[in-house]
């Protein structure tokens, strides 16, 4: 049996029961997780889950880039080398209201913490606590490599959190009311060329991105033409432009590749023109 959304989504909501079961009460039930483990949105075989605080303010920070989040990548495209990795991290890019008080907080508390295993992480896109590991596929034998580890993940992680998280929950002062909008991005003047959207700064793609993408080039790879039955894998969508190097998620910076060819290309600037199959 393979990692699959379908064979780990029980093993990691069985893993999520235990880890609350060992937290305190004050931790545990804040807790929420994922109602299924998720394809990543470029990396199709890159397999993510997800922990989020409750209390967690959706108008200060994006939920889907401050979490604990466990991954399955086999190919490493973003584990340094291991098949799986543990991690608490947040993306100081999706903190949306007063980013330099909350990560001025956080970021002196979790370079401070010492987890067995952990390692401390700091880039302008991700910072945080992470574990990497291999381990065989086999449902009884990850639950029980990850329980402990979890749950010593949130025990350290989370009462760093609460107190930042819950400052942002109350009524705020007319001064800190007052703090906050001053903090907000400008409204948009009209007939200035608007910035990119979330959406296209995130790495997701849509359903209907993906198909009008993988049409623009008949199904097939982008650099070698292959068909995913050729190639022996599904197709990737690749942004040409990777995003850590300023690339948004537009079709026009979207292109096809099966596996070999997105493992060549790596995180070069790169873009393959569509031509006929």
């Amino acid at each position: 049996m393979n990692p699959s959304p379908a064979t780990l989504t029980p093993i990691l909501h069985d893993v999520f029961r235990q880890v609350v079961e060992n937290l305190p009460d004050g931790i545990g039930t804040r807790l929420k997780p994922g109602r299924q483990v998720t394809r990543h949105g470029t990396r199709s075989t890159v397999l993510l889950s997800g922990i989020w605080d409750r209390h967690l303010p959706t108008c200060v920070v994006d939920p889907r880039y401050f979490k604990y989040e466990h991954v399955h990548d086999p190919e490493h495209f973003y584990s340094g080398g291991t098949d799986w990795y543990l991690q608490f991290y947040l993306n100081p890019n999706r903190i949306y209201q007063n980013p330099g008080e909350l990560i001025g907080r956080l970021r002196p508390a979790l370079e401070a913490v010492r987890i067995p295993g952990f390692e401390w992480h700091c880039a302008p896109n991700w910072i945080g606590v992470i574990h990497r590991f291999n381990l065989p596929f086999h449902p009884q034998r990850l639950t029980d490599y990850l329980v402990p580890r979890y749950t010593r993940l949130v025990r350290t992680i989370h009462p760093i959190l609460i107190p930042i998280l819950d400052a942002f929950q109350r009524d705020g002062s007319a001064a800190e009311r007052a703090a906050v909008i001053a903090g907000r991005q400008p409204a948009r003047v009209r007939n200035v060329m608007p910035g990119p959207r979330s959406a296209e700064l995130s790495r997701s793609v849509s359903k209907r991105m993906r198909q009008q993408v993988l049409s623009a080039y008949a199904h097939r790879c982008a650099r070698c033409r292959r068909t995913p039955e050729a190639a022996g894998s599904p197709l990737d969508l690749d942004h040409a432009k990777p995003v850590c190097r300023g690339g948004l998620t537009q079709v026009e910076n979207l292109q096809p590749l099966c596996r070999d060819c997105h493992v060549w290309k790596g995180l070069r600037i790169l873009r393959f023109a569509p031509q006929a199959p």
